[in-house]
């Protein structure tokens, strides 16, 4: 082997030694990308999850005060008042989908 096939092979080494830390590298900075990726799919999940809870009872909350809201005396009247609101909004919001499911139980093949 001569010299120059020497120096040839060695800088292919050289080449390849530094093809493969760059690889090395670039594997890492993949991993860590995808870790970050699955987190804030994780993140974006609970989220969802959350805001879906909340979204498919919304009117718990406004129901269950109403239904809890105290008669005194002095306050009677507003409270009336306030709580033929609450009903009146917890109706029409419940409403559509009422509509909705007596649509889908009246549709005809099913």
């Amino acid at each position: 082997m001569t010299l120059e096939e020497l120096i040839g092979r060695a800088a292919i080494a050289i080449d390849n030694a530094r093809l493969y830390r760059s690889l090395q590298r670039e594997i890492v900075r993949s991993r860590e990308a995808e870790e970050h990726l699955q987190d804030a799919s994780r993140r974006k999940d609970e989220f969802l999850a959350m805001l879906s809870h909340e979204l498919r009872n919304p009117l718990a909350r406004s129901a269950t005060r109403r239904a809890d809201a105290p008669a005194r005396s002095a306050r009677a009247e507003a409270n009336t008042w306030r709580g033929d609101i609450i009903d009146r909004q917890v109706a029409q919001l419940r409403a559509p989908g009422r509509r909705a499911a007596r649509r889908l139980a009246h549709q005809p093949g099913q």
